[in-house]
C-alpha cells in the first residue's frame, strides 16, 4: 500500500512550460500600455532579480536532483520566476516592456522540458 502513483511527468512539464509562454504573450498583448509607477527609478531594474534566481535554480540546483518527480517542483518554480520577470517588467517599467518580454522568454528557454528534466525516473 505504500506505492506512489506514477504520473507521466514530461507531458505535465510541457503543459506548464507552454502555459508560461502563453501567459507572457497574454500579459504583453492584453494588458497593453500600463502607466507604471512614477518616482521610483530603482524599481525599473527589479524584474531582473527573478530572472537571476531562475537561472540559479536551472544551472545550480536542477542538475543535482536525481529523479524527475523531485525535479518537477524546482522546474515549475524556476519557470515561474522566469515568467515573473516579464510580468513585473510590464508593470514596473513599461518603457522596457519589450526588453523584459525577451528576457523572460530567454529565461523560459532554459527550462524547455526535454533539457531541464533529464533525470532518471
Amino acid at each position: 500500500m505504500n506505492q506512489q502513483a506514477k504520473y507521466p511527468l514530461m507531458p505535465i512539464a510541457w503543459l506548464v512550460w507552454i502555459s508560461m509562454c502563453i501567459s507572457q504573450l497574454l500579459v504583453y498583448f492584453v494588458i497593453g500600455e500600463v502607466k507604471g509607477i512614477d518616482g521610483i527609478e530603482a524599481l525599473r531594474f527589479f524584474p531582473v532579480l527573478p530572472l537571476l534566481m531562475s537561472s540559479l535554480l536551472r544551472w545550480l540546483v536542477l542538475p543535482r536532483i536525481s529523479s524527475k518527480a523531485k525535479a518537477l517542483p524546482i522546474f515549475i518554480a524556476g519557470a515561474a520566476l522566469a515568467d515573473a520577470c516579464g510580468i513585473a517588467g510590464s508593470i514596473l517599467a513599461p518603457e522596457l516592456k519589450e526588453t523584459y518580454l525577451v528576457l523572460s522568454f530567454m529565461g523560459l528557454a532554459q527550462f524547455i522540458p526535454s533539457f531541464a528534466l533529464r533525470q532518471k525516473d
